[in-house]
């Protein structure tokens, strides 16, 4: 590591059909594309199509070895890599996890944020955090942040680095990362100083870029687009008394469907919607968690086709005739919407809108602020054709029957958006090329966000679509930022004081 500062098999479900479960593939073909383990030539670009059956989930791979690629991709899926190596290896993917269920032990998930501000150090041992200095730390650009720690592949079991999510227990907090190879686990109590645990070998042979990974009280479950690969169940308990570089087994395994494109699971409530799959027409594949390792079909939906990504949560906003109902806000990748869809009865779920934006390209993935007041959403593919800078779309969803576009937020930077997360009065973005960027909310009434900080894991280029894949914003209560991608597993801190 490079530190930068001194089995249980379920029964399938396949032959369970509820309304709308047709399976189908995403009409669009695809974004998310794959790479293959083993490959220094895959691209981590987020183009993918929804078929249970398909190792070829698009085209537009991201790698992080020695030449990855960079992928300009289209809606088809068909990007082109020009060598974009940063010397680890491996490539880089897409999506983000979840915690959630009885959090007085388990961390905060999803915007949840709890109050839990950890230590008043941040890193008790030798290695210290290392401040961001004239735009610049140990070789990264940056602004208003402290860099903690950077891992390569190789110091987390190898692959293509995706996803992250994290979980709290008591005082100590870990990182799920999804690679090529399967899920990594790092303890990150002392930030400055992680510690690989070991992995989880995929559930699948065959080779794709997109592990994706939510967590329901204190466990993981785990999809991904490799063929077959269902959904992976890890007790998370087993990290508290685990040894460094361990193999660990699944827990238990649920096979209702294959392959996804990602995961959602509402915190309040002990359901996950696998989404990209090769049932419900794409949509949202319903699993109860009430027994979290014997999870079963709950329900489907399917009405807007093939969706790429769902923030779920349970409403509680000023549309006081849905208050207390779940929800899911569903990105319809090639659909070029986004909906609000009332999941509260898991047999009959109910669209209650669908929001548009100008010029879409690709539906790619948003999530509603704290308040539940606003949803901001991003389209993977518009920047390099209708946009030039990084495009954020800010509605009003205060009515929830009729979502309003107010502002279409322009960035810094020309980089491609890939996924956001709200905590309170802030918005932390994975923009690959252009690494995390924070921006302030304070005025998200008026249609503004405000860039306060950031820190570039990709420094030699801002387009395409290598570079950073997830963030996940939420330990302590957004003190320690992880940063995933490109071939790479960075720590942050924000500094108090924003750039004036």
């Amino acid at each position: 590591m490079t530190r930068l500062c001194p089995t249980v098999t379920f029964v399938a479900l396949g032959a369970l059909t509820l309304a709308g479960c047709n399976a189908a593939a995403d009409p669009e073909a695809s974004i998310d594309s794959g790479a293959s383990e083993g490959s220094d030539d895959s691209d981590d670009s987020d183009v993918s199509e929804a078929s249970d059956n398909s190792d070829d989930v698009g085209a537009e791979t991201e790698n992080d070895g020695d030449g990855d690629g960079d992928g300009d991709g289209d809606g088809d899926g068909d990007g082109d890599g020009d060598g974009d190596g940063d010397g680890d290896g491996d490539g880089d993917g897409d999506g983000p996890a979840e915690t959630g269920g009885d959090q007085s032990e388990t961390g905060s998930d999803q915007g949840e944020s709890e109050e839990n501000e950890g230590p008043v150090e941040l890193c008790p041992g030798a290695n210290k955090p290392q401040p961001c200095v004239g735009g610049e730390v140990a070789g990264y650009a940056c602004e208003a942040v402290e860099l903690l720690s950077i891992m390569g592949s190789g110091e987390i079991g190898g692959g293509s680095i995706s996803d992250s999510w994290g979980w709290t227990y008591r005082d100590r907090i870990f990182a799920l990362v999804g690679t090529t190879k399967g899920t990594a686990f790092l303890e990150v109590t002392d930030p400055c100083s992680p510690i690989y645990l070991g992995l989880m070998p995929q559930s699948s042979d065959s080779n794709a870029i997109w592990h994706d990974i939510k967590v329901w009280d204190h466990y993981a479950f785990v999809v991904s687009e490799a063929k077959g690969h269902g959904v992976q169940v890890f007790d998370l308990n087993r990290l508290l008394d685990a040894t460094e570089g361990e193999t660990f087994d699944e827990d238990a395994y649920y096979d209702g469907f294959g392959s996804a494109h990602n995961i959602a699971i509402d915190p309040d409530h002990p359901y996950a919607y696998g989404v990209g799959t090769g049932s419900c027409s794409g949509g949202l594949h319903i699993m109860d968690l009430a027994d979290p390792l014997n999870p079963t079909q709950a329900g489907c939906w399917g009405e807007a086709g093939y969706i790429h990504d769902a923030h779920c949560l349970t409403y509680n906003g000023p549309d006081t005739d849905h208050v207390g109902k779940e929800l899911c806000l569903t990105a319809n990748g090639g659909g070029k919407a986004f909906s609000i869809v009332d999941v509260t009865d898991k047999s009959a779920p109910i669209e209650l809108s669908r929001g548009k934006y100008p010029t879409p390209a690709y539906t790619h993935q948003g999530w509603m602020t704290d308040d539940h007041k606003y949803f901001l959403l991003g389209d993977e593919l518009d920047e390099g054709k209708s946009q030039e800078y990084t495009r954020t779309m800010i509605f009003n969803v205060e009515d929830l029957d009729e979502p309003v576009l107010i502002a279409e937020h322009q960035g810094t930077t020309k980089a491609t958006d890939h996924n956001m997360y709200v905590i309170k009065d802030k918005v932390y973005q994975s923009n690959y090329g252009s690494g995390l960027q924070v921006l302030d909310l304070s005025n998200v009434a008026a249609g503004e966000l405000t860039q306060i900080a950031w820190f570039d894991t990709r420094p030699d280029g801002e387009k395409g679509m290598n570079g950073a894949w997830n963030t996940y914003p939420y330990f302590w209560n957004g003190r320690v930022v992880m940063i995933t991608g490109g071939g790479k597993v960075a720590f942050v801190t924000l500094t108090d004081t924003p750039p004036g």
